[in-house]
């Protein structure tokens, strides 16, 4: 910010607060007294400058930074589970969808089991094990936190529906041998 002769920097808003509310802790512990006087340009806002902030366009190259946030995936829980097929869907049909609804971007990053290092996994990695990969993670971005949000919501229900899946076969594998041991007895 360029400033004429004389003038003072402006505060911004966070800093006038602090600086008001300590005046009033040590106008209200010294007896009522004011210790401090605030600088005139503090008290008469440079109208000048407001009226650049308010006439201001950004350039018709400008790209606002991508909101982003990651939703790891259970890969430890559920060791034989397809996540990459669930995520990317058929003809990655499920992360067209997800990205089509919500507007935001989604891709799949996971560490390497045997080098360690970070990749990012396309629907064509896919059809490769399973085992190749630990610590599955989804990134979501988007231009706001409302899509970054919708997406994860989406997201976090596929991923749900995972563990209900996973909590159901094993009722199943449970149920089997009592209804066989349950036939032999009749």
């Amino acid at each position: 910010m360029l400033l004429l002769k004389g003038e003072e920097p402006w505060l911004t808003r966070f800093e006038w607060i602090k600086l008001c509310s300590s005046w009033n802790w040590e106008y209200q512990n010294l007896g009522g007294i004011e210790t401090h006087m605030a600088p005139m340009s503090l008290k008469t806002p440079n109208l000048r400058f407001h009226k650049s902030i308010l006439s201001y366009k950004a350039p018709p190259n400008y790209k606002p930074l991508l909101k982003q946030t990651s939703v790891p995936i259970p890969v430890k829980e559920y060791p034989g589970y397809n996540f990459i097929g669930l995520i990317f869907g058929l003809r990655s049909e499920t992360q067209k969808r997800v990205e089509k609804e919500t507007g935001a971007k989604i891709q799949l990053h996971a560490s390497n089991a045997h080098t360690g290092e970070k990749v990012e996994i396309s629907p064509s990695d896919g059809n490769e094990t399973q085992v190749a990969y630990e610590e599955l993670s989804v990134l979501v971005t988007g231009d706001t936190f409302e899509k970054v949000d919708a997406a994860v919501v989406l997201i976090e229900l596929l991923l749900t529906s995972v563990s209900q899946l996973g909590i159901m076969q094993m009722l199943v594998k449970i149920r089997w041998p009592l209804l066989l041991l349950r036939s032999l007895l009749l």
